[in-house]
Order: structure tokens, then C-alpha cells, then sequence
């Protein structure tokens, strides 16, 4: 292990990112999210961090593998100093992801089952794809209109769904889950915090979290479609 350059015993940002195992910008990204506190500045200009906030980064990556979203890794956080917290409230949070894991599991259990169905059912070889029980599954396709889709215009806004109009990213983080509850599974995926975010618009939060609103939109429009 890299030895602390400082006789302080405390590290640079490089030196903590690399002792931990991540990138710069990565630890930088972990303070604006509040996950990780402000280091103090030496005199020279550095930012000075300390053994503590090591240990801290490899609790966020330890909680991460585990499957732990950023949102859920700062309440963990906050349980861990909050000397109320009792054994039986992180066994609660824990609960929570196995349980959460366990829906997972079985949606994915379910799609395996069907994948392997449709796959054995396929003779495979030179046939034609539409005897392919898995296309067919999937449904009928108008070869016309795929080949024209490529010629189709950009809609303009007038064109779009109601639904495309709505999620414009002007919407609060706290209106958009409350009319399309799913895609607070999308926030959670791109780590963007449902607490704090809910005051403010999509767009704001996405910059916030250094995240591309473009990226974020399309995928809250997925969710959004999704029943």
C-alpha cells in the first residue's frame, strides 16, 4: 500500500483515489453528493485528507457490490453516525435489499425460463428468421415500415405523446415519480438523489450530479411508458 506523504498523515486526492481504488473525479463526485466531507486545505493550497475519509470511500465501494444505491449508501452512512442507531435498524435497511434482490431474481428467473423455452423451440441452422419462434414471439413486423422508419422526420413537439410533452425535464424530481412512479428505479440507477433531488427540476439535479439530462430524459421516458 502506498505510504501518506504527509507527516501529518494525511493524503492529496490522488493519493486517497488511489489507495482506495478510484478515480479522482470519482472521489469528487462522492463530495459534491455529500457521501464524502470537505477535506480542510493545507497551507500549500492541497486539500488535506485523513485516514477517516479512506476508510469512508471503501465503505461506499464495499456498500456498491452489495448493490446498494448512492441514495441508500448516505442513509447507511447516516445510521452508522447516529449513535441512536441500533443493530435492528440496519438489519431493517438490509431487509429491505434482500427483499429487493429477491423480486429481482425472480423477474429474471422468469425471463430465463422463457428465453430457454423460445431458444429450445428454435430448429436453428439456414432457416428463414420467421420461423424463428423467438422473433415471432416478439411479434408480427411490417418490413415496409421498417425500412421506411429511417426516412421518418423527428417529430416535432406538437406530434409527440402527452407523455413525451410532460417529461420535458422541467418537472421536479418529487412530480415526476409522483406521475410515473417507475422511474424512480431510473433516478436510484444513475445515483441521482431522490431526497434532495425533489425540489428541483430533472435538468438541475442532473447537472448536480454531473450527469448527462439528455441520457437521464430518454430514460425516464422509457420508464414513464412502462405499465
Amino acid at each position: 500500500m502506498e505510504r501518506l506523504a504527509s507527516p501529518e498523515g494525511t493524503m492529496t486526492i490522488g493519493q486517497l483515489a488511489r489507495q482506495a481504488g478510484v478515480g479522482v473525479q470519482t472521489v469528487r463526485y462522492y463530495e459534491r453528493r455529500r457521501l464524502l466531507p470537505e477535506a480542510p486545505r493545507r497551507a500549500s493550497g492541497y486539500r488535506a485528507f485523513t485516514g477517516g475519509a479512506l476508510e469512508r470511500l471503501r465503505f461506499i465501494r464495499r456498500a456498491q457490490e452489495l448493490g446498494f444505491t448512492l441514495a441508500e449508501i448516505a442513509e447507511l452512512l447516516a445510521l452508522r453516525l447516529d449513535p441512536h442507531t441500533t443493530a435492528a435498524d440496519v438489519k431493517a435497511r438490509a431487509g429491505a435489499k434482500i427483499e429487493e434482490i429477491d423480486r429481482k431474481i425472480h423477474d429474471l428467473q422468469h425471463i430465463k425460463r422463457a428465453l430457454a423455452h423460445l431458444a429450445g423451440a428454435c430448429r436453428g441452422g439456414g432457416a428463414s428468421p420467421d420461423d424463428c419462434p423467438l422473433l415471432e414471439a416478439l411479434g408480427p413486423l411490417d418490413a415496409a415500415a421498417q425500412r421506411g422508419a429511417a426516412d421518418t422526420p423527428h417529430p416535432q413537439e406538437s406530434d409527440m405523446p402527452a407523455i413525451d410533452r410532460e417529461l420535458d425535464c422541467s418537472l421536479t424530481v418529487r412530480e415526476l415519480m409522483q406521475r410515473h412512479p417507475a422511474t424512480r428505479a431510473v433516478f436510484e440507477r444513475f445515483g441521482v438523489d431522490t431526497c434532495c433531488g425533489s425540489g428541483v427540476s430533472v435538468e438541475e439535479a442532473a447537472r448536480r450530479d454531473g450527469l448527462d439530462s439528455a441520457v437521464l430524459c430518454t430514460q425516464l421516458r422509457a420508464a414513464a411508458r412502462t405499465r
